[in-house]
């Protein structure tokens, strides 16, 4: 995919991701910010390492840098 694309590819997925929410989870992601995205990604990377349970979230990365 072309870096020309990428907006329309991103926008496309996050209607679609924004028709299966309800409207509460849609006020609430309204509310957040990337540094909360950022903030929610370490803590899950914690708790999943403590568990033993660690999926190397750092591939989510890219994706949250260009959010």
């Amino acid at each position: 995919m072309s870096l020309s694309q990428t907006p329309a590819a991103f926008s496309r997925s996050l209607e679609t991701f924004k028709r299966r929410l309800s409207s509460q989870e849609i006020e609430t992601f309204e509310l957040a910010t990337l540094r909360d995205l950022r903030f929610a990604v370490a803590d899950i990377q914690q708790e999943q390492a403590q568990r033993r349970g660690y999926r190397n979230l750092n591939k989510m990365k890219p994706l949250v840098d260009f959010l």
